[in-house]
């Protein structure tokens, strides 16, 4: 939650980046645009190698309707549609895709399902109000939901049903017994959902002259239950509970004539991302299965039988059976950033278009860290049973860190003839500095471990054609990046 993205992923409008809450499912669709290299002025927030934008239909004039339904194996069901009514001052529009697949990785783990089934469900809900011709608002509320089966982590190394490191063979991972109260819940699996509500306005103010506003606000909440190791071992079992917020604001003037094109305008982004990550293992077993402590004891053997859930036992001297550990850490991210941003075309020639346009950044990046890791029952010299995590005695560590950056473009088009164009342009792009932290241990006392990490600046030059003759179409491009 502390990291920022390269390609920047666009819903509406609105940066959607953040990794655990960009699910969007695909559905009902007017249009997804790709755009290759910097875009430091065309949308919200500065992408630092390019841009992927979804739009949404939005509601028209008039009564429609469309339903798609299949079905497939491992009982795979698809349904999706829209119902779409209104006139020429007001319209909604309701959306929905729903898709549930049974898992095709055989789990033979008692109480799991099988791995890689899908449950997922998108609904959103759409409103036109044109309450003059010069003034257009788009509300758009959308809702994703998935209750995906468990990822069929494989092991290469351990013995599995039917041989290591099959993607496709029958697994064996059960998780946590202590699954629920450690991990957050009793089934491998994804649980997430997000929330998503976008407010838009266009208002013609004559002249040549356009005011558009774009906001959003969009929350997500996950958790992953996984078994790491793939195995039958109650050895490395993980979960992911991410949740996070982001709040953003946008407005763009743009101004259009036969020979002049521009926009400037200002943006304003928050969000705020939590990551807890919680660890379950028997001690007995991590040791036996990470160190091979006892030589003729094996973690797994050729059957798939957990041979080292004999270790606690062993190693305590038959004073123990099983010492089940738990530790968790967590990251914290807090960021906010305003811009300001210009973007001007000058056609001299109707053949000819030069473009140049700025952007500048000011940001605020805070992150967080805690760690609850206790020392191991077994191995009570060891400060954790994972070597490098620290507790941090209960505390919260956190850092913060002030940025600022300028991020232009230029852009050259000219026109050969009617059918092929010759371009060139330079852009600057920028992933944003990582305020980096975790926790180490200085004379045995936790302490905040802070890693300043650079911005990543990227500057791309591009020339080529793009043309197209008869039914045929294509481009030439020669790109160098840096």
């Amino acid at each position: 939650s502390q990291q920022a993205a390269r390609v920047t992923l666009y819903y509406n409008g609105v940066d959607i980046s953040r990794s655990r809450g960009s699910y969007q499912a695909i559905y009902d669709t007017d249009r997804i645009e790709v755009i290759k290299g910097p875009q430091a002025t065309l949308f919200g927030t500065a992408s630092a190698v390019g841009a992927i934008s979804i739009i949404s239909a939005r509601p028209q004039p008039g009564l429609s309707g469309q339903l798609t339904a299949g079905i497939g194996n491992f009982d795979q069901r698809l349904v999706s549609g829209h119902l779409n009514a209104g006139n020429d001052r007001i319209a909604g529009r309701i959306a929905f895709a729903y898709k549930k697949r049974d898992g095709y990785v055989r789990n033979l783990a008692p109480g799991q399902d099988d791995l890689n089934g899908q449950d997922q469900l998108g609904i959103r809900a759409s409103l036109r109000f044109k309450p003059t011709d010069r003034l257009t608002i788009d509300l758009i509320g959308t809702y994703d939901r998935q209750r995906n089966g468990g990822t069929p982590f494989v092991s290469g190394s351990l013995p599995t049903t039917d041989g290591p490191a099959n993607p496709f063979g029958r697994a064996d991972l059960g998780g946590s017994p202590l699954s629920k109260s450690a991990l957050g819940a009793d089934q491998l699996g994804l649980d997430r959902d997000v929330y998503d509500v976008n407010l838009a306005a266009s208002f013609d103010l004559g002249g040549n002259w356009n005011f558009t506003t774009v906001n959003g606000y969009r929350e997500f909440d996950s958790l992953e239950v996984f078994d790491a190791d793939g195995s039958a071992a109650w050895y490395l079992e993980f979960a992911e509970l991410a949740k996070g917020w982001q709040a953003s604001h946008e407005g763009r003037f743009t101004y259009s004539s036969k020979r002049l094109r521009g926009s400037a305008g200002w943006n304003a982004f928050v969000e705020r991302g939590v990551q807890n990550v919680p660890f379950s293992s028997e001690e007995g077993i991590f040791l036996q299965c990470a160190a091979r402590l006892i030589r003729d004891l094996p973690c797994v053997d050729a059957a798939g039988i957990v041979q080292a859930a004999r270790a606690t036992f062993l190693l305590s001297r038959g004073r123990l059976t099983q010492v089940p550990y738990s530790s968790v850490f967590e990251n914290e991210g807090r960021n906010r950033s305003y811009s300001v941003f210009a973007d001007a075309t000058v056609i001299p020639l109707p053949s000819l278009e030069i473009t140049a346009g700025v952007r500048v950044l000011r940001e605020e990046r805070k992150s967080g860290f805690f760690a609850r890791v206790p020392r191991p029952l077994l191995n009570p010299t060891a400060f954790s049973l994972i070597p490098g995590q620290v507790d941090t005695g209960g505390q919260t560590f956190r850092a913060k860190r002030r940025y600022t950056a300028v991020l232009p473009r230029f852009n050259i088009l000219y026109r050969l003839s009617d059918r092929i164009n010759a371009f060139a342009t330079i852009s600057k792009g920028r992933r944003s500095p990582v305020v980096q932290l975790n926790a180490i241990r200085v004379a045995g006392q936790p302490s905040p471990n802070l890693q300043l990490v650079p911005e990543e600046k990227v500057w791309n030059y591009e020339v080529g054609l793009k043309g197209s003759a008869g039914i045929l179409s294509g481009s030439l491009g020669v790109y160098y990046q840096k």
